[in-house]
C-alpha cells in the first residue's frame, strides 16, 4: 500500500466519522415550521451565536422560501461551514417552493466561501426541479470541496439523474479535475438504466469514490454494465449498493469484471438483483481470490440454488475479515444442512444470517397451488422446458400478431406472445390515445392483464410478461407525475386490485389478484413508483392481511 492509499484512506475514514466532535448546530425531528423571515429567528439566531459553525442539521423540520433566504443571510458569516445536514425540510410545501428555497440556503454558503465537504438533501421528494435548486450551489467553489453527497429517497428519475450528472461533470471539469467526491448515495429515485449511465460516465472520470449507494432505481443489465465499468477505474471503492435492482446474469458478468480492480471492497450489497445461480456463481468466483478486506456479503432473495450457495461458501472461505454473509431466501431447501456444514469445515459459519425465509429448491415447489393459479391457458401439463419450447415457437411462427385490443379481450399467454416483438411498445402506443381517467383506466386494464401472466409457466414468458409490467407501472406514473394524478393513479390501482370498495363491482377489471398484488410489491421494491404511493398501497395491503388472517383464510395475498 502506498503513501497515498494511506493518506487516503485517513481522510475517508475522518469523513464517514459522525460529527459528536464537530461544533455545530442540530435542529433534527424539532418539527418546526418555519415559513417567514420572523419564524426563522429562532434557526438564526442561533447560527449567528455559533462561532464555529461546522455542521447546521435540519432534519425533520420544513422550511419555506422567505424562512430559507434569511437562514442563508445567516450562513453568510461562517466561512467555516461544512456540512449541510439538510434531510426531510420540505415536508407540506409545493414543489414550486423548494428550488428557491434551496437556491437561498447554497447563496450563503457561496457568499461565505465556505468549502462544502457533505450534502444530505436525502427524503425530500423534490424530483428533478430540487437538482435544479442546487445549480448555483454545484457550479461553485464552494462544492468543489465536497466529499460526500447524500441524495436518498429524492424522486429524481431519469430526468434529474442526467441533470445532476451533467452539474456534477461540470464541478469536476471547472474544479480543474481537483474535484474529489468518495461518497454517492441516491437509492429510490427511479434513475433507471438512462440516468445511471450518466451518473456512471461521472464516476469513470472522477476515480476518487469509496462508497456507491444506489438501491431501488429500476437499473437492469444496461445500466449495471455502465456502472461497473466505472468501478474499475475507482480502486478505492469500499462499499458497492446496488440492492433491489435487476442486473440479472448479464449484470453480474459485468460486476464480476470489474472487482478484480476492487481489493479494497468491505461491502458488497447485491440483493434482490435477480441473480439467480448462474449470476451468483460469477460474482462467487471472482471473489474467491483476493479481497481480503471484505466484510460483509449481501445476497439475499436472489433465486439462488444450492450450487450457487456452495459456490460462495467456497468464495468466503479465505475471507477471515468477514463479519456478515446473507443469503436469505434463495432456493437452498434440503441443502441448506450441507451449506452450513460447510460454512463450518471452513470456521465461517458465524457469519451467516438466518436462513429462516428460503424458497426451498425448484424441485420442492408446487405449481399446482390454487393460490398461483393464472388463466386458463397459462399452465400447462409437462415441465417450464416444454412451455419454454411452446413459448419459443409462438415467438418464431408465421402466426399472425393479435391486437392490442384482440389481447385485452381475451389476455392469454398466447394472445400476449403474438402481440408483437416489442410488447410494451405496442401497448404503450395504443394506450397513449386516451385521455385522462380513460387514458388510467385502459392502462390498468392492460396493466394487471399481463401482471395476471407473470406467474405462469414458461421462464421466457414469465420473464417477458414481468419486464412488460415492470414497464407499464413506470409508464403510468410518469404520466402521473406530468399530470398531478398520483393521488388518482394510486386510487385507481387500490379499487381495481379490490384493496379498497369500489362503488360499482361490475366497472372492476378482471385479473388475478395474488398474482397482481406481488407484482406490484415488486414495482414498488424497484423504486419506480413514488414513496407516497408505496405508503399508501403498504397500508392497504397490511389492513388485508390482517382482515384475512383474522377471519382464519390460510392463503395469503403476499
Amino acid at each position: 500500500m502506498t503513501k497515498h492509499d494511506n493518506d487516503l484512506d485517513a481522510i475517508t475514514n475522518q469523513l464517514l466519522n459522525s460529527h459528536v466532535a464537530e461544533q455545530g448546530l442540530s435542529f433534527q425531528g424539532r418539527s418546526l415550521k418555519l415559513d417567514t423571515a420572523d419564524s426563522a429567528l429562532q434557526v438564526t439566531e442561533e447560527i449567528d451565536k455559533c462561532e464555529n459553525l461546522v455542521y447546521l442539521d435540519l432534519d425533520g423540520n420544513t422550511i419555506g422560501i422567505d424562512a430559507a433566504k434569511k437562514i442563508g443571510e445567516s450562513l453568510r458569516k461562517h466561512a467555516e461551514f461544512k456540512k449541510a445536514l439538510w434531510k426531510n425540510m420540505f415536508t407540506g410545501r409545493t414543489k414550486a417552493e423548494i428550488p428557491p428555497a434551496l437556491t437561498h440556503l447554497g447563496a450563503g454558503i457561496i457568499e461565505a466561501q465556505a468549502n462544502l465537504v457533505e450534502l444530505d438533501l436525502s427524503d425530500n421528494a423534490f424530483g428533478p426541479i430540487g437538482v435544479e435548486g442546487i445549480a448555483n450551489l454545484i457550479h461553485s467553489p464552494s462544492f468543489f470541496t465536497l466529499q460526500i453527497l447524500r441524495l436518498n429517497n429524492n424522486g429524481l428519475g431519469i430526468t434529474g439523474g442526467k441533470l445532476l450528472a451533467k452539474f456534477l461533470q461540470y464541478c469536476y471539469e471547472s474544479s480543474g479535475k481537483k474535484f474529489a467526491l468518495r461518497v454517492f448515495q441516491a437509492g429510490r429515485n427511479r434513475l433507471e438504466n438512462t440516468g445511471t449511465e450518466a451518473l456512471a460516465r461521472v464516476f469513470k472520470m472522477l476515480g476518487t469514490l469509496v462508497e456507491v449507494t444506489m438501491p431501488q432505481n429500476g437499473i437492469y443489465d444496461t445500466g449495471v454494465l455502465a456502472l461497473s465499468e466505472a468501478f474499475k477505474y475507482n480502486p478505492h471503492l469500499r462499499i458497492i449498493n446496488l440492492s433491489d435492482n435487476t442486473p440479472r446474469k448479464r449484470g453480474a458478468i459485468a460486476i464480476a469484471s470489474a472487482l478484480p480492480a476492487l481489493q479494497n471492497l468491505e461491502t458488497l450489497n447485491l440483493s434482490d438483483c435477480l441473480l439467480k445461480t448462474d449470476g451468483a456463481t460469477v460474482i462467487a468466483k471472482a471473489l474467491t481470490a483476493g479481497h481480503q478486506k471484505l466484510k460483509i456479503l449481501l445476497l439475499e432473495s436472489n433465486e439462488i440454488d444450492i450450487s450457487g450457495g456452495m459456490e460462495i461458501v467456497k468464495a468466503v472461505a479465505n475471507k477471515k475479515n468477514l463479519t456478515t454473509l446473507n443469503l436469505n431466501g434463495n432456493k437452498f431447501g434440503t441443502g441448506i444442512p450441507t451449506l452450513i456444514s460447510e460454512l463450518k469445515k471452513r470456521e465461517r459459519h458465524s457469519t451467516l444470517q438466518s436462513l429462516s425465509e428460503d424458497e426451498g429448491s425448484d424441485e420442492d415447489s408446487d405449481d399446482s397451488s390454487a393460490e398461483n393459479d393464472t388463466n386458463d391457458d397459462t399452465r400447462t401439463s409437462g415441465d417450464d422446458s416444454k412451455t419454454d419450447e411452446f413459448v419459443s415457437t409462438l415467438e418464431n411462427s408465421s402466426i399472425q400478431e393479435v391486437t392490442v385490443a384482440e389481447f385485452l379481450a381475451v389476455p392469454s399467454i398466447t394472445n400476449f406472445m403474438n402481440l408483437g416483438e416489442n410488447k410494451f411498445q405496442v401497448l404503450s402506443k395504443y394506450l397513449d390515445t386516451s385521455e385522462d381517467e380513460e387514458f388510467i383506466k385502459n392502462t390498468l386494464r392492460a396493466l394487471l392483464a399481463v401482471s395476471s401472466l407473470c406467474e405462469c409457466n414458461g421462464e421466457s414468458a414469465r420473464n417477458l410478461a414481468t419486464s412488460c409490467s415492470t414497464q407499464l407501472y413506470n409508464y403510468l406514473f410518469n404520466w402521473a407525475a406530468k399530470n398531478d394524478r398520483i393521488s388518482l393513479v394510486t386510487n385507481a390501482i387500490l379499487v381495481h386490485l379490490r384493496l379498497i370498495k369500489a362503488e360499482e363491482k361490475s366497472s372492476l377489471i378482471d385479473c388475478n389478484q395474488s398474482v397482481c398484488v406481488r407484482v406490484l410489491q415488486t414495482a414498488m421494491h424497484s423504486g419506480i413508483i413514488p414513496q407516497s404511493s408505496c405508503d399508501m398501497f403498504n397500508l392497504f395491503l397490511k389492513k388485508k392481511k390482517t382482515y384475512r388472517q383474522d377471519r382464519g383464510d390460510v392463503t395469503e395475498l403476499s
